[in-house]
């Protein structure tokens, strides 16, 4: 039978963890070993860790208002393909 965890929120203090242990590893170089960075934030696995990185916390991500080109190039798509 499978475990099931139940969901809860991330803490600030979780977020702090994540962001320490992802800047220090990549500092080091190379890939990321979530598994490593999963063991430093107690009751989070690796992929708990990764999707937090990868969706929320990342600084590469754009999280403002589309600009008129990606309007643009997202109804272009639309007209190209359809609503899929």
């Amino acid at each position: 039978m499978m475990k099931v965890r139940a969901r809860r929120l991330w803490t600030k203090e979780e977020d702090a963890l994540l962001r320490k242990a992802v800047n220090e590893s990549m500092a080091r170089g190379g890939d990321i070993n979530w598994h490593r960075i999963a063991s430093n934030i107690p009751d989070r696995n690796n992929k708990d860790c990764r999707k937090r990185w990868v969706y929320i916390l990342a600084p590469s991500l754009n999280k403002g208002a589309w600009n008129k080109t990606e309007d643009e190039k997202l109804l272009q798509g639309i007209q190209k393909h359809g609503f899929r």
